[in-house]
């Protein structure tokens, strides 16, 4: 789909829920993602209109897009305690500038870091 940018070699690809990464319970992380080969993929002249957040309720999210960079911002939702060993995911929906619609699903193993 795209390219996954973090600060750190962090997503895994391996497992039944895939692609996934650690994920401490008091941590507040952005995740970058490039989804320039999905929207050139899609056809000439097209952009990224739109991308929702979508999370387990335990997480909370914020989104900033740029150009065709879409960087979260995860945490835990407040009042909220996140158990080790747990996964939790979140869904990036994108729709791109002819309303053309996708959707990306990541999972965060709570583990202590």
């Amino acid at each position: 789909m795209s390219q996954i940018r973090s600060p750190e070699p962090f997503w895994r690809t391996t497992g039944v829920k895939t692609p996934w990464g650690p994920f401490d319970p008091d941590a507040r992380l952005n995740f970058s993602f490039d989804v320039s080969p999905w929207v050139t993929s899609a056809g000439v002249g097209l952009a990224l209109a739109d991308c929702e957040v979508l999370t387990d309720q335990k997480l909370q999210a914020s989104r900033e897009i740029d150009g065709q960079i879409i960087t979260v911002r995860m945490q835990a939702a407040a009042g909220q305690t996140l158990v080790p060993e747990t996964y939790l995911s979140f869904r990036l929906r994108m729709t791109l500038s002819d309303g053309q619609r996708d959707d990306r699903t990541f999972w965060l193993l709570v583990r202590e870091r």
